[in-house]
C-alpha cells in the first residue's frame, strides 16, 4: 500500500495542473514574480481538483507508534535532534498530545521525506468542543519561544488532507454556519515560534472532506504550507525556503500563513517562494491571504515562478491593478503574487496589497532600510538595492566604513517623515546613487537638510534631490576624508545644495544646482567643477541675514582649492544675485566659464546685486589665477579684490590676490568698471594681469612688461615689445623684482629696462640702496621665460642683484621654463654662513632642484671674504642636501668674489679647508667645518646629530673611538682610509682600529678601510688587531675592508660584541686567507646582544670565516640575505646549538657547504657550480629552480636531513689520453651537469655507461664510471672516417642475447662476444663486418664466448638464433588458442623472453597493458636484466629514463596506441619518415607529439589502423596488440 501510494505521489501536481486548465482562465502577468490566474466558476471545481491531491491512504500518526532512535530530547539543554521523517511524526505527536517544548530549539538533521503518508497537520494547543458544537483550543502554549532549525535540510513531499480544526458539529456545508479546516506543517499556532534554515519542497497542502458544497460556506478552510492559521503570538520566519507547492483552498491558500487572526505578526527574513502554485476560492496569496499590514514585516523575499489562482464567479465584476498585480473582485482584493491584507483601501478597491519597497539580489523589503542592510551584510560587504516604488524613510540610514552601496532609484521618490532629522545617508564607506530618482526631505521642514553626510566615497548620476526650505545645511555634504562626485544631478538647497570641509575632493561634471538661501556650492576642501548651471537667488536687501554668492570657496579654510574647467566655455555658468563666484580663503584656478549678477525679481534695477567675481581675505589669504571664463555684473564692478569695508564685513582682511591671464571682464556700473583693487586698512588686495578683456582701462594692474590697447571701448592686454625688468625698494633685506615682457633680442642699456641683449641675455635688478641686502626675489614672466628659450641667438642669462650674481646657460634656462607652471622666482639669499638658491613656479614648486628633470648648469657667484688664506689653503662650497649630505661644488675664489657650478639649486655653504684636513660636516649650529677625523665625531665642533661627515682625501691615520650616543653618517666618497696604529681599546689593551660604542647609531659607507704595512713595523707601539670592534648600531654600505697587515695571525678583522650590524651593496671583507676570521657574532660580557644582517641589497664579498660564538640565539643573529660571496660558516663547540637556531641563511654563495640546519625552511636544494670555484655552494627553494640555474659541470643535490643517505661516486673518463680521471662523490638522487669536453681532431659523441649513452643532468643512483666516447674528423674535410676509436655495433636479433665489451676499441684491441641463446634456441650464425663489408675472423673461446681483433674502422655483429632441432615452445596458456589472431605473436614474445603471462596459465590478451610493462618489455628486448628493485618495474623504468624512452612516469597508468609508438619510435633512434597519416579517419585526433612516430610506426607495418579505417591512438593498447606490435617491430625494424 505504501508503495503504491508514493507512485501515484509524483503525478499529483500534472494531474492538478491538467484539471486546473481544462477550465476557461484568464491570466494576467505579475510583476513580482509571478502570474494572478482568473479561473472559471463550476460547482465541482474544488472537490475534483482535491481528487488529485487524494493519492495515499495511509496518515504518518498511524504508521509512528514509538519514538524513533534518531530522535533525540535533551532536557538539561532544552533541544529535540530529528533525524528522520518518522522522528519528526513522532515529535509533532508528541505536541498534538499536549507535551510542551517551550522554549526548546528543534535541529533537523537530515533531509526529510514525507511523501509516503499524509502529515497531520501540528497544534499548539489542544482542539475540543463543547455540546453546542464550538470549538476551543486549550494548552496553547506548547511550543512557546520554540525554534525549529532546519540546519539547512529540507523536508519533501509535506501532503495534508485533513486540518486542526473541524465544522461545528451540527453544520453541514451550505448551511451558512462556521467550518474551519486549518492544513499546514503547522496547522494552528498562538505562540511565539521561529522557524529557520528549512526548505519545503513539494508541498501538496488540501482538505477534501467534506466541501461537496460551496455557497453561503463562512470561514471554511485557510491552507498554507508552513502555518495555517496565526492566532496570536509571533512567526519568524528565517531562511525558509517553499518550492514547488500547490496549496488548495476553500477560503485562504498561502505559503506561509493562511490566517493571520488577531494580534498575531509575521517577520519574514531571507526566504523564498518559488516554482509554486496556490489556488482557493476566496483569498490567495504567496506570503500571507489575510490579516493587517502592521502585521507583516518583510526583511528578505525571493518571489519567482510562482501561480496565484483564484475562482472568477460568474455575474461578479474583477479588476487587475497592472501596478501591484492585485485582483479585485465585486471592489475586494483577493488574490495578488506578494501578500494581501483586510484593511485598508486603494484606488482598486478594498483591501491592501503588500508591495516591497526595493530589491536586493532577488530578493524584496518592506523598507529601503532593510535593503540597505541586507546589501552591505554580504561577505564582501556589496550590493545593489533597487527601488520598486515610492517609499518614506523615518530614520537616517547609514553605510558604515568598508560597505559599498549602490542605489538605483529607478525613478521612484524617496520622502521622509516629517520628524525626520539631518541627511538620508551617512556615508563612511562607498555609495553610489542613480537611476535619476527623486530625494525630497521637504516634509521635515528646517530639520531636513537633505541627501548624504559623507565621510566616505559618493557618486551621484543624475536624479533630483530636493530640500526647498530654509534649513541649517546643505543638501549634500562632503565631510573630512571624503571623495564626492556630481554627475548631471539636480539639487535645489534650501541650506545650499553642495558644501564640503577640509580634507575633501569634490568633482561636479554637469548639473543643475540652485538655493534661494545660501551659497549653492561651499567649498573648503578640494573642488573640481568641469560642468554645470548653478544659480542663487537670495538678495541682501530683501533679507539682510540671509544671502550668499553662488559659488564660494575658502569660507573657514585656509586650504581649499577651487578649479573651474569646464569641456568648452560656457559648459560652467554661474549665475547670482548677491554675486557669482567667491574665493575668500584659499586658492582658486578658473580657466573658463560665464560668471554674472541678475537684478532679483523686487530690486529690478539691479542696485541689490553684486559683484560676479569676488577675492578677497575675509577668512584666510587667497590667490586666484583666471586664465579665462566671462565676468559680468549688471550694476557694480564685475571684479572686486579686497572688501575695503570696515570689519566684521571685511572678514580677516587679509591679503588677496588675482592673476588674470585671460577672460572678459565687463562692469555694470555707469564706469563700466571690470576691475577694482581695494588696499586699504582692511583689505589688501593685488591684481597682476598678463592677458584678458576689459571694460575699463587696468592699466593699474598690469604686470611689468604687458600694455592694454584700447579699441571701441574694451582693453585687450597682450606682452609689450621688448623684455622689461622693473625693481621694487628693497624692504627688511628684501629686493624684489620682475621681469616681463617678449624678449626680441633689440633690448639695450638705453631703454632704461635694466634688460641687455646678445648672446648673453644680461638682466640687471640691482639697487643702490645703502641697506643691507641679504636677499633677492626675481620673478620671470612666462610670457619672458618662453621667449628667450625660442630664441637661438641666446647662449646664457645672467640675472645680476644685490646678493650675487646667477648665470644660467640655455638648457638651464629651458629647462626652468619646461618645467615650470607659470611665472619662476629666482631668490638668493645669504644667511651669513650659507647661501639658499632656489627657483620655484607660480604653484609654488621647485623647477630646477636634485628632484626635478633638468639638464645644463648654472654659475654662481657672490661676494665672500675668507680672509688671508695661506698657500695650502683653498675655500670649496659644498651643497648640503636635506640628510646633511655635503657634495663639492667645482669652486673658485678670486678677488673676494666666490663663483661655483652647479647641476641643481639648493642650499651651499663655503668651507676653508687646510691642508691637513681630511673630513668636511655641518655641525650643530649648521656651521660648515672643515678638520680631521676626531675633530668630526667628537670634537667641540662636531658634526650634528644624523649628520653627514665625508672624507675628502686618501688618508693615512690612526683610528679612533667613537662615544657613546653617536649618530652620524661617515661617506669616504671613494676614498681610501688607512689605518696606521690604533685608536682605541680596553685598557692596556689598545689594539682596535675603530672603536665604536653602544647607543650609537653609525654608517660607513663608499669608501676602504686598510691597515698600513707600519703596523707590523717594529717600535710601532701596539699594533692594529681589529680594524672595527663594534658595539653599536652599524651599517657597512658599500665599503672595502683589507685585513692585510693585521697584527696578532690576522684573526677576527672585525668584532661584532654587540649591537645590529647590516651590510649593504658591495660592501667585502678580504682576509688574507680564507681560514682567517672575517668577523664574529659574539656573545661579549652583559651586552644585551648582537645581530649581523645581510640583506636583500648585498653582493659583496666575505671570503675568511664567519664564526658564531653565542649560547643564546634569541639574542644573537646572522641573517644572510642577498647574492653576495662567503667563505665558511662555523659556530664554536659551545654555540653548536644555539647557532642553529641563531643562524638563518636565504641567500648567497659559499665556499664550502652549508650546515643544513642554517638554512632557511624554504630552502631544500644545493647547487656546486663549476665555474665558481672559490664558492661554489648555492642554495634554492627547488630542484627545478637550481637545474635553471646550472651550467656544465655543475651538481644539484637535494638537502639531505638525515645522515643514513647513500652516497655514489660518479666517475668521468674523459677517455682523450691526457685529460685526469674526475670523480664526484655526492648524495643518492643527486644531479650531475656533465661537461662537454673537447679534444683537437675529435668529435665528442658523449658520455657512455657501456654501451648506454647517458643524458646531462645525470642522476647519480649508484656507483658508475661514464666515458667520453670519440670520433676521428677527417683532415681532408667532407667525412668523418673512424681511426684508433672505434665504435662496435651489435644488430637487433631475436632467439637470444648478444653482448660485447669492450662498446669501443682501437685498431689491434680485443674483442670479446658473449652469445646468450633462449631457451629452445641455438646460435646458428655469428659474424663480424668491418666497415669496409669484409669479414672479421673470430675465434670460438669456449660455448658462449668468441673473440676478434679490432680493425681499423667501426664495425657490426650479427647473430642469427634458431629453434633447437626444430621444435616450437608449446604456450601454457589456456585463454590463446591457435585460431587466435594474435597466436603467433604470443608465441613470439614468450619465447623470446618480451613477455610472460598474467599467471602461469593466463595471458590475458585483452587486458590493457601499464607503462611499467612497456618499460620492461623494451628493456628485455634491448637484453638488459629486469630483475631486481623495490619495485618489478624499477629496472625497465630506469632503462627506459636513461635512453630518453619514457619520463618514467604514471607507471601504472594503462599506455595508448599513440603513447606505444612513441617509445618505440624513440627505441629506434627517432627516425625521420614521410608517411601521412590523413587516409585514417581519426586521423586528426592523434596528438601533436605523436604524429611523427604514428606514422612511422604505420609506414613500417609495426602498427595497423583498427579495421574500420581508424586508428584509435587514445585508445589503449592490449596485451595481445602489444605482442604483434613487438613482433612487427622485431621483423621491421
Amino acid at each position: 500500500m505504501q508503495k503504491k501510494a508514493q507512485a501515484r505521489l509524483g503525478s499529483i501536481f500534472l494531474v492538478l495542473s491538467m484539471l486546473l486548465n481544462l477550465l476557461p482562465i484568464t491570466a494576467i502577468a505579475s510583476p513580482l514574480g509571478g502570474t494572478v490566474e482568473r479561473v472559471q466558476d463550476t460547482e465541482t471545481w474544488y472537490s475534483d481538483a482535491t481528487k488529485a491531491f487524494d493519492t495515499r491512504e495511509t496518515y504518518w500518526n498511524d504508521q509512528v507508534t514509538e519514538a524513533p532512535e534518531d530522535y533525540l530530547v535533551d532536557v538539561s539543554a532544552q533541544t529535540v535532534s530529528i533525524g528522520s521523517a518518522e522522528a519528526l511524526v513522532w515529535w509533532a505527536k508528541q505536541v498534538n498530545g499536549g507535551t510542551s517544548f517551550a522554549g526548546y530549539t528543534v535541529n533537523i538533521t537530515a533531509d526529510l521525506d514525507l511523501s509516503a503518508h499524509y502529515w497531520t497537520p501540528i497544534c499548539t494547543g489542544t482542539v475540543s468542543y463543547s455540546d453546542d458544537g464550538k470549538f476551543s483550543i486549550a494548552n496553547n502554549e506548547t511550543l512557546e519561544g520554540t525554534t525549529i532549525n532546519g540546519n539547512g535540510h529540507k523536508i519533501t513531499g509535506l501532503a495534508t488532507q485533513t486540518g486542526v480544526r473541524g465544522p461545528n458539529q451540527d453544520s453541514q456545508p451550505g448551511d451558512g454556519q462556521n467550518c474551519y479546516y486549518d492544513a499546514a506543517f503547522i496547522g494552528y499556532s498562538s505562540c511565539n515560534i521561529t522557524i529557520e534554515d528549512l526548505t519545503f519542497d513539494g508541498a501538496r497542502i488540501a482538505i477534501s472532506e467534506p466541501f461537496n458544497e460551496v455557497v453561503n460556506t463562512y470561514g471554511s478552510s485557510m491552507l498554507a504550507v508552513v502555518v495555517g492559521a496565526q492566532s496570536g503570538g509571533s512567526l519568524t520566519l528565517s531562511d525558509v525556503t517553499v518550492n514547488d507547492a500547490d496549496v488548495l483552498a476553500m477560503q485562504k491558500a498561502s505559503a506561509f500563513v493562511g490566517n493571520l487572526m488577531g494580534n498575531s505578526t509575521l517577520t519574514v527574513e531571507q526566504c523564498a517562494i518559488t516554482n509554486s502554485r496556490f489556488s482557493a476560492y476566496f483569498m490567495v496569496a504567496p506570503i500571507a491571504s489575510y490579516g493587517k499590514v502592521e502585521q507583516v514585516n518583510v526583511n528578505g523575499i525571493e518571489l519567482e515562478n510562482n501561480t496565484v489562482r483564484v475562482v472568477e464567479q460568474s455575474g461578479s465584476t474583477y479588476t487587475y491593478d497592472e501596478e501591484t498585480g492585485a485582483e479585485y473582485w465585486e471592489g475586494d482584493l483577493n488574490a495578488c503574487a506578494t501578500a494581501l491584507f483586510n484593511d485598508g483601501s486603494s484606488a482598486a478597491g478594498k483591501g491592501t496589497v503588500w508591495t516591497p519597497a526595493a530589491e536586493v539580489n532577488g530578493y524584496l523589503y518592506d523598507t529601503l532600510a532593510a535593503a540597505v542592510e541586507a546589501a552591505v551584510s554580504s561577505s564582501d560587504k556589496t550590493g545593489t538595492v533597487t527601488l520598486l516604488k515610492d517609499t518614506e524613510v523615518s530614520d537616517p540610514i547609514t553605510i558604515n566604513q568598508g560597505e559599498t552601496l549602490t542605489l538605483d532609484m529607478q525613478g521612484y521618490t524617496v520622502t521622509v517623515s516629517p520628524d525626520f532629522s539631518t541627511r538620508l545617508f551617512t556615508n563612511y564607506g562607498d555609495l553610489t546613487i542613480k537611476g535619476n530618482g527623486t530625494v525630497d526631505v521637504t516634509a521635515a521642514g528646517a530639520n531636513g537638510y537633505g541627501t548624504v553626510n559623507n565621510y566616505g566615497t559618493l557618486t551621484v548620476e543624475g536624479g533630483i534631490y530636493t530640500n526647498p526650505k530654509e534649513s541649517n545645511a546643505s543638501n549634500f555634504y562632503n565631510r573630512n576624508g571624503g571623495t564626492a562626485t556630481f554627475e548631471n544631478a539636480t539639487i535645489n538647497g534650501g541650506g545650499g545644495c553642495i558644501a564640503t570641509q577640509e580634507n575633501t575632493t569634490t568633482t561636479i561634471n554637469g548639473g543643475h544646482y540652485e538655493d534661494s538661501t545660501y551659497p549653492a556650492i561651499e567649498n573648503r576642501g578640494n573642488m573640481l567643477i568641469t560642468g554645470g548651471t548653478f544659480i542663487n537667488t537670495s538678495c541682501s536687501s530683501c533679507d539682510g541675514s540671509k544671502w550668499g554668492y553662488t559659488v564660494r570657496s575658502g569660507e573657514s579654510s585656509e586650504t581649499a582649492y577651487l578649479k573651474i574647467q569646464g569641456e568648452s566655455e560656457d559648459s560652467v555658468k554661474v549665475t547670482g544675485v548677491q554675486g557669482g563666484l567667491a574665493v575668500i580663503g584659499g586658492t582658486a584656478d578658473i580657466y573658463n566659464g560665464i560668471y554674472e549678477t541678475v537684478a532679483c525679481e523686487i530690486h529690478t534695477s539691479g542696485s541689490s546685486a553684486f559683484y560676479a567675481g569676488y577675492f578677497t581675505g575675509e577668512s584666510y589669504k587667497t590667490a586666484t589665477t583666471i586664465y579665462g571664463g566671462s565676468f559680468t555684473s549688471c550694476s557694480k564692478t564685475a571684479v572686486l579684490v579686497g572688501n575695503g569695508n570696515p570689519a566684521p564685513d571685511s572678514g580677516a582682511g587679509l591679503e588677496s590676490t588675482v592673476m588674470i591671464k585671460g577672460g572678459t571682464f565687463v562692469g555694470g556700473d555707469a564706469a563700466k568698471t571690470a576691475i577694482t583693487v581695494n588696499k586699504t586698512e582692511y583689505a589688501i588686495g593685488a591684481a597682476n594681469i598678463t592677458g584678458g578683456t576689459f571694460s575699463s582701462n587696468p592699466a593699474a594692474f598690469l604686470a611689468t612688461g604687458y600694455v592694454a590697447k584700447e579699441n571701441e571701448g574694451l582693453w585687450t592686454v597682450e606682452a609689450s615689445d621688448g623684455m622689461v625688468a622693473k625693481v621694487e625698494k628693497p624692504e627688511n633685506g628684501t629686493v624684489s623684482a620682475e621681469v616681463g615682457g617678449n624678449y626680441t633680442g633689440n633690448e639695450s642699456e638705453d631703454t632704461g629696462n635694466n634688460v641687455e641683449a646678445g648672446s648673453t641675455v644680461a638682466i640687471d635688478v640691482t639697487t643702490e640702496s645703502s641697506d643691507p641686502i641679504t636677499a633677492a626675489q626675481v620673478t620671470i614672466d612666462e610670457n619672458a621665460l618662453n621667449s628667450v628659450q625660442k630664441n637661438n641667438a641666446v647662449s646664457e642669462v645672467t640675472i645680476k642683484t644685490d646678493v650675487g650674481t646667477v648665470t644660467l646657460d640655455k638648457a638651464a634656462w629651458s629647462s626652468i621654463t619646461n618645467n615650470a607652471k607659470g611665472n619662476v622666482t629666482l631668490t638668493v639669499k645669504n644667511n651669513t654662513t650659507s647661501w639658499s638658491i632656489t627657483a620655484t613656479d607660480a604653484a609654488g614648486d621647485s623647477v630646477f632642484s636634485s628632484d626635478d628633470d633638468r639638464s645644463g648648469e648654472i654659475t654662481i657667484s657672490v661676494p665672500y671674504n675668507a680672509g688671508a688664506l695661506e698657500d695650502d689653503q683653498k675655500v670649496v662650497v659644498y651643497y648640503v642636501n636635506e640628510q646633511g649630505d655635503l657634495e663639492a661644488m667645482e669652486t673658485t675664489y678670486q678677488n673676494q668674489m666666490l663663483t661655483w657650478s652647479t647641476d641643481h639649486l639648493s642650499n651651499y655653504v663655503p668651507i676653508v679647508i687646510d691642508a691637513d684636513d681630511i673630513a668636511v660636516w655641518v655641525d650643530e649650529n649648521d656651521i660648515a667645518r672643515a678638520g680631521s677625523l676626531a675633530d668630526a665625531i667628537e670634537g667641540s665642533n662636531k658634526v650634528k646629530t644624523g649628520g653627514t661627515i665625508k672624507i675628502i682625501k686618501d688618508t693615512e691615520a690612526e683610528g679612533l673611538a667613537v662615544p657613546s650616543g653617536s649618530n652620524f653618517v661617515l661617506d669616504f666618497d671613494g676614498h681610501i682610509y688607512t689605518l696606521n696604529r690604533p685608536g682605541a681599546g680596553s685598557s692596556n689593551t689598545e689594539t682596535n682600529g675603530f672603536q665604536l660604542l653602544k647607543d650609537s647609531t653609525i654608517t660607513f659607507k663608499n669608501g676602504t678601510i686598510r691597515i698600513s704595512e707600519k703596523n707590523l713595523s717594529a717600535g710601532a707601539g701596539k699594533p692594529i688587531m681589529r680594524i672595527i670592534q663594534n658595539y653599536a648600531d652599524l651599517t657597512l654600505e658599500n665599503m672595502q675592508i683589507y685585513a692585510k697587515n693585521q697584527a696578532g695571525g690576522e684573526d677576527y678583522a672585525l668584532s661584532f660584541n654587540n649591537g645590529n650590524v647590516t651590510f649593504k651593496g658591495t660592501t667585502s671583507v678580504i682576509t688574507s686567507s680564507s681560514s682567517n676570521v672575517a668577523f664574529d657574532v659574539c656573545k661579549f660580557s652583559n651586552y644585551p646582544g648582537a645581530t649581523v644582517t645581510f640583506d636583500e641589497s648585498y653582493t659583496g664579498t666575505v671570503n675568511g670565516q664567519i664564526v658564531y660564538d653565542s649560547t643564546d640565539a634569541a639574542t644573537h643573529k646572522l641573517t644572510i640575505e642577498g647574492n653576495g660571496t662567503f667563505g665558511t660558516i662555523t659556530a664554536t663547540g659551545s654555540a653548536t646549538e644555539a647557532a642553529k637556531n641563531g643562524i638563518t641563511i636565504s641567500g648567497g654563495h659559499f665556499a664550502q657547504p652549508v650546515n643544513p640546519d642554517y638554512l632557511h625552511e624554504s630552502l631544500n636544494t644545493q647547487l656546486k657550480s663549476a665555474s665558481n670555484p672559490e664558492a661554489p655552494y648555492s642554495y634554492y627553494t627547488s630542484m627545478d629552480d637550481a637545474i635553471a640555474d646550472a651550467k656544465p659541470g655543475d651538481v644539484v643535490t637535494p638537502i639531505q636531513t638525515t645522515p643514513e643517505t647513500n652516497t655514489y661516486t660518479v666517475t668521468l673518463n674523459y677517455n682523450d689520453g691526457q685529460t685526469a680521471t674526475q670523480s664526484y662523490t655526492e648524495v643518492e638522487n643527486s644531479v650531475i651537469f656533465l661537461p662537454t669536453p673537447t679534444r683537437s681532431g675529435y668529435n665528442f659523441l658523449g658520455w657512455y655507461d657501456g654501451n648506454t649513452k647517458v643524458n646531462s643532468p645525470y642522476k647519480v643512483t649508484g656507483n658508475v664510471t661514464l666515458v667520453a666516447q670519440w670520433s676521428y674528423i677527417d683532415q681532408g674535410g667532407g667525412t668523418t672516417e673512424p681511426s684508433g676509436d672505434y665504435l662496435i655495433t651489435v644488430d637487433r636479433t631475436t632467439g637470444g642475447k648478444v653482448t660485447v665489451t669492450p662498446g669501443r676499441a682501437d685498431k689491434g684491441d680485443t674483442v670479446t662476444i658473449t652469445v646468450k641463446p633462449n631457451d629452445g634456441y641455438v646460435l646458428d650464425e655469428l659474424t663480424v663486418t668491418a666497415k669496409d663489408g669484409s669479414s672479421v675472423k673470430l675465434t670460438w673461446k669456449d660455448d658462449n664466448k668468441y673473440t676478434f681483433t679490432m680493425p681499423g674502422s667501426q664495425v657490426s655483429i650479427q647473430a642469427t638464433f634458431v629453434k633447437e632441432d626444430g621444435q616450437t615452445v608449446d604456450l601454457p596458456f589456456t585463454d590463446v588458442t591457435e585460431s587466435d589472431w594474435y597466436y603467433n605473436a604470443v608465441q613470439f614474445v614468450y619465447e623470446n623472453g618480451l613477455m610472460n603471462g598474467t599467471s602461469a596459465t593466463t595471458f590475458a590478451p585483452n587486458t590493457s597493458m601499464s607503462r611499467a610493462m612497456i618499460w620492461t618489455v623494451l628493456a628485455a628486448y634491448e637484453g638488459k636484466n629486469t630483475s631486481g628493485g623495490a619495485t618489478w618495474y624499477e629496472a625497465g623504468q630506469k632503462w627506459a629514463m636513461d635512453n630518453g624512452i619514457s619520463d618514467g612516469t604514471n607507471p601504472n597508468g594503462a599506455i595508448t596506441r599513440e603513447q606505444l609508438a612513441v617509445m618505440l619510435w624513440r627505441y629506434a633512434g627517432s627516425p625521420e619518415t614521410t608517411k601521412s597519416l590523413n587516409s585514417y579517419v581519426d586521423a586528426s585526433s592523434v596528438s601533436d607529439w605523436a604524429v611523427e612516430a604514428l606514422a612511422w610506426a604505420v609506414d613500417n607495418g609495426i602498427i595497423s589502423g583498427m579495421g574500420n579505417d581508424s586508428l584509435a591512438p587514445q585508445g589503449n593498447a592490449t596485451r595481445a596488440q602489444v605482442a604483434t606490435i613487438m613482433m612487427q617491430f622485431a621483423k621491421n625494424i
